[in-house]
């Protein structure tokens, strides 16, 4: 899988963009960290996005996640600090067994719609592409510089409600008279 994302980043022409499935253990294990490492060194990370866990099933239980990056053109300058898309997709249309699950009107009837939410991700993107995106609990963006030290670039790991659930248990408690 290294290899196969190292030559992917090779075959990026100068100016062009790529978007690579690739295993979810990718964004934060210690294995990948030399691959994320190498993707910063050269490369714009565009946009991380945490796929549904039977997005493959039922051919696979492998979770996955789609990574997009920019490849400079000769000369262009990558900035020191930018903006990075996340999402985690909630669901994907079907359930482990690859059975599709249709959205239910307000009457909770099933409708012919199938019931996921990469519309509204890819949707969420084009706003984020045009500095309009409105943040919400899966879909956000993070800073460059707000990457741990060990390019960490799982969504899960920046969600802004847990974040500040977190911040929140950490913070001090003061008592007063």
């Amino acid at each position: 899988e290294m290899l196969f994302f190292e030559r992917c980043l090779d075959w990026i022409a100068p100016g062009g963009k790529i978007g690579i499935v690739m295993p979810k253990s990718f964004l934060d294990t210690q294995t990948y960290l030399p691959a994320r490492i190498k993707m910063f060194n050269g490369y714009q990370l565009l946009a991380v996005v945490n796929c549904h866990k039977n997005t493959f099933q039922p051919h696979t239980g492998v979770r996955t996640c789609l990574v997009f990056l920019y490849r400079p053109k000769k000369g262009e300058q990558i900035p020191s600090d930018f903006n990075i898309f996340m999402a985690v997709s909630r669901k994907v249309g079907q359930d482990s067994e690859g059975i599709p699950i249709f959205r239910r009107d307000e009457s909770n009837k099933v409708t012919e719609y199938i019931d996921q939410d990469l519309d509204e991700i890819l949707s969420d993107y084009k706003a984020f592409r045009q500095n309009k995106l409105d943040p919400s609990e899966f879909r956000f963006q993070v800073k460059r510089s707000e990457l741990t030290k060990n390019f960490c670039i799982n969504p899960q790991f920046y969600l802004p409600n847990l974040n500040k659930t977190i911040q929140e248990i950490e913070r001090p408690i003061v008592t007063g008279k």
